[in-house]
């Protein structure tokens, strides 16, 4: 009797690994991030981008509502006052250039993404993703895009 109920007992956890829930926000993962730059984004200029990987919930509230330009002036602060409550991925590129792709690991309770963008203009220059999925960010002109890559 014993081993039925252990067996019945591996049997339930692999159906909840299996069918209920992701297993890489129980174990972590790692999402790949693939670039895609248009020749004279940002009116010619260099730009920013931070891929934001976000444990904390409160804080990812709070980031969600906050814009590439507040999120670059700030993020040194985010980092004192959520020490660990986020991991980020920061690159510059310029206009057209060839990008490889890029990955971000992260440990177990991975909440959400973002990806901040940060173009020459007025606009909130944020996009949130899912973290579990791999992504691909076009930057044309003007703006941004971040999409999931489907396998």
């Amino acid at each position: 009797m014993t081993r039925f109920r252990a067996l019945a007992a591996c049997l339930v956890l692999l159906s909840l690994l299996g069918c209920s829930a992701n297993s890489a926000s129980w174990f972590g993962g790692s999402t790949t991030v693939t670039v895609a730059i248009d020749p004279g984004i940002n009116q010619n200029l260099p730009i920013a981008v931070e891929v934001v990987i976000v444990y904390d919930a409160t804080l990812l509230d709070k980031l969600a509502a906050t814009s590439a330009s507040g999120w670059f002036e700030r993020r040194e602060q985010f980092r004192r006052d959520y020490p660990e409550g986020f991991i980020s991925l920061y690159r510059e590129w310029v206009p057209g250039q060839d990008v490889d792709s890029q990955e971000i690991s992260f440990s177990t309770g991975a909440r959400g993404g973002l990806v901040y963008a940060d173009y020459q203009n007025n606009q909130e220059n944020r996009v949130r993703f899912d973290p579990h999925q791999d992504i691909k960010i076009h930057l044309s002109e003007s703006t941004f895009t971040v999409d999931p890559v489907t396998q």
